[in-house]
């Protein structure tokens, strides 16, 4: 398996979790994001927005860990991708100060991602 291969499929595997424990954990996973008293059509959409949107990204990167001939336009798309969470995910650390431990988890991965694929585009 080659780098940018390993570089997708991992992030398939990780976004598929992520859309299921959404799915699953649906009155644990808001709170510790920091959403808070949500109701019925508050956790639909949640499940909807968070867990579909995660599943579709994991069916995305799972294509492109399995398609060579699309994988440099992939890791233009992870560059991309990431690099507006992580631009953003900067931004909010900077402005919010009462943040739960999980949003610094989240901030270290996505840096971690964009850097991984910052360097599988220059290096890869």
């Amino acid at each position: 398996m080659t780098l940018p291969s390993f570089y997708f499929a991992f992030n398939a595997a990780l976004f598929l979790a992520a859309g299921i424990y959404c799915l699953l954990a649906r009155a644990t996973v808001p709170l510790r994001l920091g959403f808070a008293d949500l109701d019925e059509s508050g956790y639909s959409e949640f499940i909807t927005v968070y867990g579909g949107m995660q599943i579709g990204i994991a069916a995305f990167f799972g294509y492109l860990a399995t398609q060579p001939g699309v994988q440099s336009v992939g890791l233009v798309f992870s560059v991309l991708f990431y690099g507006g969470i992580a631009t953003l995910r900067v931004v909010s650390l900077l402005r919010f100060r009462h943040l739960h431990t999980l949003t610094y988890k989240l901030a270290a991965g996505e840096v971690l991602l964009l850097l991984s694929a910052l360097g599988l585009m220059c290096f890869g």
